[in-house]
């Protein structure tokens, strides 16, 4: 995984990180962890459990779609009389 094996072995010892898997640990629990594996994606969509990865894809597809919509072109009015553009206004 890349990490040092003597700095990881000191992070434990000295409970560097504590602080924040506590924060982790709370945070998992307000949004209903009760084991592992507890996944969640983007602050929305939690997955207690191990699922397929056909349903883990499903997940990952619609948080990304409902944060990230396609964009819509706008409506085009008919005449330009009061209409602004980047050129002036008409």
């Amino acid at each position: 995984m890349g990490l040092d094996r003597t700095e990881a072995a000191e992070a434990l010892r000295s409970r560097r990180y504590r602080a924040r898997v506590t924060a982790d640990q709370r945070e998992a629990q307000r949004l209903g962890a009760r084991g592992a594996p507890f996944l969640v994606f983007d602050g929305r969509f939690a997955v207690p459990g191990a699922i397929g990865t056909d349903d883990l894809l499903a997940v990952i597809t619609k948080a990304w779609d409902e944060s990230h919509p396609t964009p819509q072109s706008l409506p085009v009015v008919a005449g330009t009389d009061g209409v602004c553009t980047p050129d002036g206004c008409a």
